[in-house]
């Protein structure tokens, strides 16, 4: 229904937005009720259980109930079809909420200069910036699409990122640039600041009482106590250095009993107990590793190679065996996450020009492509349950759980497949049946 005047859907009322929104009986003409406020938007929505919509409010029998999310004089409000999802489309991009619980399903941003954003663990916070421009960046909260609101973080090139952890910190000043550790939730200091780095990895072991530093300039890994930023120890990259690197990428097992170091030589495990080195692996003259991320139980590693292969690497065993092939992982320079095991560990997900989703047992590929051309990488959350794309205009979080998959699907499309669609995308060889239960079937 759009409009000043319209019927409601069992067509005993008549709807208007003239002096707030009211509701008249079509067969007297008497007002049921009335729902006073602004009525700057001219669209009403009527939903499966007989409520209004208008705009942030949903309206039973009179009753004002008000949504916590952004809907502005210019934004426009319409449920899905099974009345469970609220599209909010406004001047900061495209969100999806649903009306169950009103819990973000998926957002899509206005980028502006932003060409490189990390996700938070529970896909609630994203942090932009510009990797040519440090200092057009922002934090948002994909909640409500808003930008929060950092004080804490003053001077020139405050870059923000989340960790391969989940967590959160800042540089804040020019080269070399001061390192803060930060709640990822309530933004306050774990700690005091770190020594200046020029461009650094930075992780958090999963308890955050250590945080490892490493300088893509340089081949030592620092050990910092987060709540004291005292330098407990320094690990020496046992690997070749006549490739002129230092280490690209840090990461921490998820008992936090190991911790993961690569440069372009190879990579070395370490026990975090005695910062032993227990495992390295050097790279073959014809293989750059560029990412390399822990399995859910710690016992294997995927490595993602420049030349457009994935790697398992056995860490009891230590046999290598190869997963896939043709899908080229970035180098995490930016500590943008490029490759990530689901929480479950049967898919690998990565991420760079482009995104895609691999079967860990079989190497596989699920579905297509993730297409990315506005950022200058594809990003992948912690545990890998959201992923981040971009395109000209605007950057998009998307849900990467499978199992979530079909709800979601289900709300958006409001119907069953056709038995068109079900002879072409259903499980060959099997009957016809609902995919959808709240909805009824095509046959």
């Amino acid at each position: 229904m759009i409009g000043e005047l319209d019927f409601s859907n069992d067509g005993r009322s008549i709807y208007s937005l003239i002096f707030g929104v009211t509701a008249f009986d079509v067969g007297t003409g008497a007002i049921r009720w009335r729902a006073t406020g602004p009525t700057s938007q001219f669209q009403i929505a009527e939903l499966r259980d007989g409520a209004l919509l208008h705009g942030n409010r949903i309206i039973r029998e009179g009753e004002i109930e008000v949504l916590d999310i952004d809907a502005t004089s210019s934004s426009r409000t319409a449920p899905t079809p099974d009345g469970a999802t609220l599209i909010v489309a406004g001047p900061d991009g495209l969100t999806l909420w649903s009306l169950e619980g009103e819990q973000l399903i998926a957002t899509s941003l206005d980028r502006g200069a932003i060409n490189a954003a990390t996700v938070d663990a529970g896909g609630t916070r994203l942090a932009g910036f510009n990797d040519e421009d440090l200092g057009q960046n922002v934090l948002w909260d994909l909640s409500d699409g808003r930008p929060i609101d950092d004080p804490s973080i003053e001077g020139i090139g405050p870059w923000r990122s989340f960790t391969t952890g989940g967590q959160f910190f800042s540089y804040r000043g020019i080269a070399p640039r001061v390192i803060e550790l930060r709640d990822p939730a309530t933004l306050e200091a774990l700690g005091p600041p770190l020594p200046p780095q020029t461009w650094a990895s930075v992780e958090l072991s999963p308890d955050r009482s250590l945080v490892a530093v490493g300088n893509i300039f340089e081949t030592e890994i620092d050990i910092y106590d987060v709540e004291t930023a005292e330098l407990l120890q320094t690990l020496s990259e046992p690997l070749p250095t006549d490739t002129g690197s230092g280490v690209w990428w840090i990461e921490f097992s998820p008992d936090g009993t190991r911790l993961v170091t690569s440069n372009l030589g190879g990579l070395v495990v370490w026990d975090t107990m005695t910062w032993e080195a227990t495992h390295e692996l050097v790279e073959p003259e014809d293989e750059a590793y560029n990412h390399v991320t822990f399995s859910p139980d710690g016992t294997e590693l995927a490595i993602g190679t420049e030349e457009g292969s994935v790697l398992l690497y056995d860490l009891r065993s230590r046999e290598t065996r190869l997963l896939a092939t043709g899908v080229a992982v970035p180098r995490g320079i930016y500590h943008d996450n490029s490759l990530e095991f689901s929480d479950d560990g049967r898919y690998v997900v990565i991420a760079g020009e482009t995104a895609n989703i691999i079967d860990a047992g079989t190497g596989q590929l699920v579905g297509t492509a993730f297409e990315n051309d506005g950022l200058s990488k594809a990003t992948i959350a912690h545990g890998g349950r959201y992923l981040v794309t971009g395109d000209a205009d605007r950057i998009h979080v998307w849900e990467l759980r499978p199992e979530n998959w079909p709800g979601l699907a289900c709300r958006a499309a409001g119907r069953n497949m056709t038995l068109a669609e079900w002879e072409r995308f259903g499980p060959p060889g099997e009957p016809y049946h609902a995919t959808c239960d709240e909805w009824p079937t095509a046959v």
